[in-house]
């Protein structure tokens, strides 16, 4: 499939470009999950996790049919590696503040699970470990409470 002088010019011009109604959807999506965490009487965080799933959804999958329409192929290594690229670095600098952090401010319990947890989500596996290893009761369970690392399971999934 060739690609015209106005295709790729169009092309060219979406690349690396940032769309204000899905940052904003972004910013409203996490904002839902902080309010649920900061104990401000809202009940709904998980709202805020499913919007945020739809929008990665929708991000990757234009992301991929663009290729698709481009090159007539996706390259699925390619694709894994400019996300490792584009999340790894805010990740490691995450982890390593939080690993700090609870390491100083977090019960000997929590510093365990912590610890393994941030192990897991290095590897894009958070979610993986959680359901096998993690708290017994779930995501909403009082031992929940202790794993400063508990969030890294969406960025797993997705």
């Amino acid at each position: 499939m060739g690609m015209t002088s106005d295709n790729s010019g169009t092309h060219a011009a979406s690349v690396g470009r940032r769309r204000g109604d899905i940052q904003g959807l972004r910013a409203v999506a996490v904002l839902l999950v902080v309010i649920y965490h900061a104990d401000l009487g809202f009940s709904g965080g998980f709202v805020g996790v499913d919007v945020f799933f739809v929008i990665s959804g929708y991000v990757i999958t234009t992301a991929l049919t663009t290729e698709l329409g481009r090159t007539d192929r996706v390259n699925l290594g390619h694709f894994h590696l400019g996300r490792i690229r584009r999340l790894l670095p805010a990740l490691g600098a995450m982890l390593t503040v939080v690993m700090l952090a609870s390491s100083l401010l977090s019960p000997i319990g929590g510093q365990q699970i912590t610890a393994r947890t941030g192990a897991a989500a290095a590897l894009f596996n958070a979610n993986t470990y959680l359901i096998r290893f993690g708290n017994a009761g779930g995501y909403f369970d009082v031992d929940a409470n202790v794993n400063a690392l508990l969030h890294t399971w969406s960025l797993s999934v997705e």
